[in-house]
């Protein structure tokens, strides 16, 4: 389940749909989670899903801020390590995708991201802008900035 890229990697987000969805108290900490997920619009090249708990307790309420890699998400400005769970990559991921013949997408490489900061800043368009700077389960190094994050829900 965790192929991961082959060496430190400089993503290239140029090309992605940047997506924010609203999940509530999903872990119970009294703060609103969000999933993150960043696509190439034309579904090759490089993408990351994060898990995070903002400091708001409304939906779009404080979103904005430096978040660290954690296993627990008990308290505001933690993103949920990647992980497996029964084989599905489950919590912050990153990966490589590549369009397939029938129009779907396969993962060339796939890595838990495991430590590091993302950092989320409002870019005054209404939407956000996502600069990661983590590494995976390995240790490799994954840098890139994924603009306008919209909140879709």
């Amino acid at each position: 389940p965790d192929p991961g890229i082959p060496s430190d990697y400089q993503a290239d987000f140029s090309n992605a749909v940047s997506n924010l969805y609203a999940q509530g108290d999903i872990y119970g900490s009294g703060y609103m989670a969000y999933q993150l997920d960043v696509m190439p619009e034309d579904y090759n090249g490089d993408s990351f899903v994060l898990h995070f708990l903002s400091n708001g307790t409304t939906k779009g309420e404080g979103i904005a801020g430096v978040y660290t890699m954690s296993s627990t998400m008990d308290a505001p400005f933690k993103c949920l390590k990647g992980y497996a769970d029964a084989g599905v990559s489950r919590g912050s991921v990153f990966e490589i995708v590549k369009l397939t013949e029938d129009g779907g997408y396969t993962n060339s490489y796939s890595s838990f991201i495991d430590e590091g900061t993302v950092t989320i800043t409002e870019n005054g368009e209404g939407g956000y802008t996502v600069e990661l700077d983590v590494f995976d389960s390995k240790g490799l190094h994954i840098t890139g900035t994924a603009y306008n994050a919209v909140l879709r829900n």
